[in-house]
């Protein structure tokens, strides 16, 4: 029933089986080992400032060069989904994970295994638990940088994601 509903606030948000190959290539699949693997540790805290601000003036040579190659693109990234904002029709805004442990026990690893998912035009997508899926958008590269910490380092603009 909670799934019926949620699919009815927000159509076109899950893709069907019968259509995932052919999404794949407007949006080419990226998997997690492609973002992983940073160049170098983060800088500590301090290394990067107090104030809030844009990725600009945090050390690009991080992320991997295969990885920065995606920014700005449209991808299609596996994961499990985290939820951050729910309610009864799904989430909108959720962490997609390289690791289902993420969803059991809450601990989402470092900034590179991890994307923020922020799904377009408000939609939700239907409350998935454990099961995987396959998130459809616009991939921004670069680290985020928020009261002198990265706050994230891959973030994406969700338009469509296929529950498998």
């Amino acid at each position: 029933m909670a799934l019926t509903l949620a699919l009815v606030a927000a159509p076109q948000v899950q893709v069907p089986a019968g259509q995932i190959n052919a999404l794949k290539d407007e949006y080419p699949f990226v998997r997690f080992s492609q973002l992983m693997h940073l160049e170098a540790p983060l800088p500590p805290r301090h290394d990067l400032g107090s104030a809030s601000r844009p990725s600009a003036k945090a050390p690009q040579s991080l992320i991997p060069q295969g990885a920065r190659a995606f920014n700005n693109r449209k991808v299609s990234i596996r994961g499990y989904v985290v939820p951050v904002d729910v309610d009864r029709q799904g989430t909108r805004e959720f962490v997609l994970s390289s690791n289902i442990d993420s969803c059991h026990f809450g601990v989402i690893g470092g900034p590179e295994e991890w994307v923020y998912v922020t799904m377009v035009s408000g939609r939700a997508i239907p409350h998935v638990g454990t099961t995987p899926v396959t998130v459809f958008g616009v991939l921004s590269v670069g680290e985020d940088v928020r009261d002198g910490v990265v706050d994230s380092v891959y973030r994406m603009r969700g338009e469509r994601v296929a529950i498998h």
